[in-house]
């Protein structure tokens, strides 16, 4: 075999035995510029932005001015779809972070005020105080709360006061005990001034008062003490003032005229 032949074959073994430490080199250390498919290159998701909102809660009442509401109770949904919770001080503001550039539904409760539902968005007017109202509620619903009704009026007391019949002036005194429209009356005659003869004496009057009309009639009474054995019980029938504080009337006989009393105030 000629030099030459012998060359070209060892050129060619050492080609061969190059070509292999390349291929046992790349799959051992992966010395490869040939990018791998495989690997692929997870970035992380970002976050959506938020934006701080200043909220200012007032009360909607006229006559308290416009007050700012302390403790009012902000419900709104964050970034991550979950609700959060903040609460108002004492000069009625409140921050929040909500969604950048999106409608965001908040919620503002409070024990002694209406909850209000409002729609915010933190791109319309940004950094600005955004300002809501609430309405107090009522301390009391009305038609829960039972109005006494109105007393019905009494005649019962002293009544004192003049009538007249055959013997002239006389003085007396009623003593009258009411119970429903039923009324029982102590009257007494007694001397004046102007008619000092007047014997003094009781009797007892049992009657019927209407409360609409403030009218009353005593049928003839019986005597508990007589003044004198002529002397009749004499019945009397009227009527009360508005105020039932005046009784004006007349005694029920031919010889009698009117009869006029006062309520006795002790």
């Amino acid at each position: 075999m000629s030099q030459t032949w012998k060359n070209y074959i060892m050129a060619t073994i050492a080609l061969l035995a190059m070509l292999g430490f390349i291929a046992l080199r790349e799959k051992f250390f992966g010395t490869s510029n040939t990018p791998d498919t495989t690997a692929q290159s997870i970035s992380p998701k970002p976050e959506k932005m938020t934006e701080k909102v200043r909220l200012l809660i007032r009360s909607e009442e006229d006559n308290e001015l416009n007050e700012p509401i302390e403790n009012v109770s902000v419900e709104f949904a964050v970034s991550n779809g979950s609700s959060s919770i903040k609460k108002t001080g004492n000069d009625g503001y409140a921050d929040i972070e909500i969604p950048q550039g999106v409608d965001v539904v908040i919620y503002l409760k409070h024990k002694d005020y209406v909850q209000r539902k409002y729609t915010i968005n933190s791109g319309v007017e940004p950094g600005k105080t955004k300002e809501y109202f609430l309405k107090r509620k009522l301390k009391a619903n009305l038609s829960s709360i039972s109005i006494p009704s109105k007393p019905e009026p009494t005649i019962s007391g002293v009544w004192e006061g003049r009538y007249t019949c055959s013997l002239g002036i006389t003085g007396v005194t009623v003593a009258i005990a009411q119970t429903g429209n039923k009324v029982i009356a102590d009257f007494s005659p007694y001397p004046v001034p102007e008619n000092p003869n007047i014997p003094r004496g009781v009797a007892k009057y049992e009657g019927d008062f209407n409360s609409t009309s403030r009218s009353i009639y005593f049928p003839r009474g019986t005597w508990i003490h007589q003044p004198a054995p002529f002397w009749t019980a004499f019945g009397f029938q009227g009527q009360f003032d508005e105020n039932l504080e005046k009784f004006s009337g007349n005694m029920d006989h031919h010889s009698c005229k009117t009869i006029n009393l006062s309520r006795k105030h002790s």
